[in-house]
């Protein structure tokens, strides 16, 4: 047992810890450590078989030749593949929202068992430039916090090869997607990112955009579109949850 181990199993002790969720007291063999079984069993981690594109799992008989679902095929993507680890509805909404908009950055400890959890993902991310979707400095002073990129560094942990690449940068101030249509999301987004000042890359590279959420997919393709326009051609994009 490592010493960061024995520190935990001591706090665990003297200061319990409560579900996140529920309230309740999480379980010594909960999987997680702000999660508790019950809450953990209402989660819906994605597995295979899954759209290449998305990662949206596919319910049902589905042909190999199948690439993309019906959340996508109209989104024209200008990356290549793409993956997500749970689905975001119930328990999943809950602990995303908790995460990017009341500071629950403790739960990075529970989102890297789900990458954990995620087959293939450490190959996915092998030797990867990780691109966390940037904020309009404005939001980033009112959030604290960067979701994406604190993603990526999780990310990083689980496989060390990849690297943070802070090589796109947001230049309007956009609106909360959360009720706009897709159509409505991509006219919000035209040119609404850019390559940063002096970004450094390789255009033979691999780059992944990382994001929280994909919904339309609107965002993640704005971020490739912009990278497209510097020169690189391979980019896929991973996010924490698919809505």
């Amino acid at each position: 047992m490592s010493l960061k181990d024995l520190s935990d199993s001591f706090l665990d002790v003297v200061f319990p810890r409560n579900c996140v969720i529920s309230g309740d007291m999480v379980e010594e063999d909960s999987p997680y450590r702000f999660i508790s079984k019950g809450v953990a069993r209402k989660l819906f981690q994605v597995q295979a078989p899954h759209c290449r594109t998305c990662g949206y799992p596919y319910f049902g008989a589905v042909m190999a030749s199948d690439r993309a679902c019906p959340k996508c095929k109209e989104l024209n993507p200008v990356y290549g593949e793409g993956k997500t680890t749970i689905l975001v509805e119930g328990v999943g909404r809950e602990l995303i929202h908790k995460f990017k908009y009341e500071g629950a950055t403790f739960l990075l400890q529970d989102f890297f068992s789900f990458f954990e959890n995620c087959a293939g993902l450490t190959d996915y991310l092998d030797g990867a430039h990780l691109v966390p979707v940037p904020l309009h400095p404005r939001k980033l002073r009112e959030r604290g916090f960067n979701q994406s990129e604190a993603l990526c560094k999780a990310l990083i942990r689980l496989q060390p090869s990849a690297k943070l690449a802070n090589v796109i940068e947001r230049t309007i101030d956009t609106p909360s997607q959360t009720l706009f249509s897709r159509k409505e999301r991509m006219r919000n987004l035209k040119n609404a990112f850019r390559l940063a000042p002096n970004a450094k890359f390789g255009p033979s590279d691999r780059y992944i955009i990382v994001d929280d959420v994909f919904t339309t997919g609107s965002t993640v393709n704005a971020c490739a579109r912009a990278l497209k326009k510097g020169g690189i051609q391979r980019i896929d994009i991973l996010t924490l949850g698919h809505g």
